[in-house]
């Protein structure tokens, strides 16, 4: 169907909607685009004119499924699972709620997929203005309410395992501080008892452990250390270890503090109190500086804890069992780092790899903590990029051993090769480019704000591919479609309308891509 074709099915269904009169009152609500948030086979929008969520997919080549899905009022919070298999929803409803036929708050589950539908929705008792996600998809937890009168220390605990579960509010104990930010762990080993996970709430002065095998109990909180004024210090980061699997008294936390060059240590102990099958034993490291970050990684003398320092160019690495300290010269000032040791194809022996990057570094560093061929743990490997990088992201798929690297220039960016340690510069015509990486690691696209043009470049070969569409891009998306292709969903326009071209990811073509108008009127009755 050409564009022309479609215009004319689109005014088509207006007139006759019009001669059959008894509209839905939709139609005199004006469209007003939110947050749209593209998953793994679709695209979602919010129409919150309508309180709608509008769904698109692909089925096939130049092919385009719309589906619409009635949200609660008061949409307060909208995310996708990290795999973008799930969106979740999160509604405050009719505020104050004084009928019974006034909408509750919600949380509403969306399958992602390529057949969008609604998968769940859990009424709340007070409305929540933010949500966690558990990256193992276990668990979404609710927090800060929005309600009349709020407890600012409740959490509400929904296990994404059982659909035939309710949540589940929890009130940690306050100290004065109420959670700000929220820290799922992997599975620890305990003293006693089966390996779990913990929820860590963070505070603005301590931090509390949240038992997710056993919500009965209650929290344990670790009060953080004083500033010279006498006022607690905020946590700023939250790292976590299982340590030696063998070794079940070796779990840890580590937390980095706001303004502090200290650095607190937690161990999971044998218990000291009844009902407790663990401990926390407690110190506090000095880093030598404010550190910017911090990491457990493993050396081929252990586990440490890596702590950048960046007023010092260096890092500090902290013996967790013995509180020693060794400060490892880096020659800039990186303030980032990530162990990117699971991409290599030969990681050196004994240790992790992490990559360094940010502050006023303009450079990006390999720092070797094992030891490869005689090279000593304290290794760093540097290339020099002429800029300093202002974002790192992933690449997924078949080529999770590449990084894009955004830089401060926004008229750059590169493409880093980890297992040949190699940086390849992308440049662009201007600087106000919107850069992103298709969920199946095939892809980056590059489009230029407030312009008709999109670039995608393949990371196979970097080969670059431009596409005109026919008018203003405002969103680029890369989905699986029905038939094992993948779709390239165009999305133009301003708030007040809905309209997008959808054409071949793999190969993008003006003359193989097909433009829907007006989307938000799809659907209507």
């Amino acid at each position: 169907m050409s564009r022309w074709d479609i215009r004319l099915f689109s005014i088509g269904i207006s007139l006759s909607l019009f001669a059959c009169g008894g509209r839905d009152p939709k139609w005199d609500v004006a469209f007003e685009r939110g947050k749209t948030i593209g998953l793994s086979g679709s695209v979602a929008a919010i129409d919150e004119g309508s309180d709608e969520l509008i769904f698109l997919s692909s089925k096939k080549r130049r092919s385009l499924e719309v589906n619409r899905f009635p949200l609660n009022e008061g949409v307060s919070f909208m995310a996708a699972s990290q795999d973008g298999e799930r969106l979740f929803v999160l509604s405050q409803g009719k505020v104050p709620r004084v009928r019974a036929e006034d909408p509750p708050p919600t949380l509403q589950i969306f399958s992602g997929g390529t057949k969008p539908k609604l998968e769940r929705e859990l009424e709340l008792d007070d409305p929540m203005g933010s949500l966690a996600l558990d990256p193992e998809g276990e668990f979404a937890v609710a927090f800060s309410g929005s309600a009349i009168v709020t407890n600012p220390n409740e959490l509400v605990l929904i296990d994404l395992k059982d659909e035939k579960s309710k949540p589940r509010p929890k009130t940690l104990r306050s100290f004065g501080g109420a959670p700000v930010g929220l820290v799922f762990t992997g599975p620890l080993a305990m003293p006693e008892g089966d390996p779990r996970r913990f929820l860590v709430a963070r505070t603005d002065r301590d931090i509390a452990l949240v038992d997710l095998s056993h919500l009965e109990r209650s929290e344990v909180t670790v009060q953080l250390p004083k500033n010279s004024a006498g006022t607690r210090l905020a946590p700023e980061q939250v790292v976590y270890s299982d340590g030696d699997p063998d070794d079940p008294t070796d779990a840890r936390l580590a937390v980095r503090l706001n303004g502090s060059s200290d650095v607190v240590l937690c161990q999971f102990a044998p218990p000291t109190a009844e009902g407790r099958d663990f401990s926390l034993r407690v110190n506090i490291v000095d880093v030598g500086g404010v550190p910017s970050a911090i990491e457990f990684v493993q050396t081929d003398r252990g586990l440490r804890l890596a702590a950048l320092v960046p007023t010092r160019s260096r890092a500090t690495l902290v013996d967790p069992y013995t509180t020693a300290t060794e400060v490892v010269e880096l020659g800039a000032p990186y303030s980032r780092m990530s162990r990117i040791t699971g991409a290599l194809d030969s990681p050196p022996e004994g240790g992790d790899v992490a990559l360094l990057w940010g502050g006023d570094a303009r450079r990006i560093a390999f720092w070797s903590l094992g030891s490869t061929s005689g090279t000593p743990y304290r290794s760093v490997d540097s290339t020099d990029l002429s800029v300093p990088l202002a974002a790192v992201l992933d690449v997924g798929g078949v080529n999770g051993h590449l990084k894009v690297l955004l830089s401060n220039d926004p008229r750059r960016f590169f493409v880093l090769d980890l297992v040949k340690r190699e940086s390849f510069p992308l440049e662009t015509r201007s600087g106000d480019y919107k850069i992103s990486v298709a969920r199946d690691g095939g892809r980056i696209w590059a489009a230029a704000s407030a312009t008709e043009a999109v670039s995608m470049i393949d990371l196979t070969d970097l080969h670059p591919t431009s596409f005109t569409a026919g008018s203003q891009i405002s969103e680029v998306f890369d989905i699986a479609r029905d038939d094992g292709g993948r779709a390239m969903i165009l999305v133009h326009g301003a708030s007040q309308g809905l309209s997008v071209t959808v054409g071949d990811a793999y190969q993008p073509d003006p003359t193989e891509s097909e433009y829907f108008p007006a989307l938000h009127l799809w659907g209507l009755r």
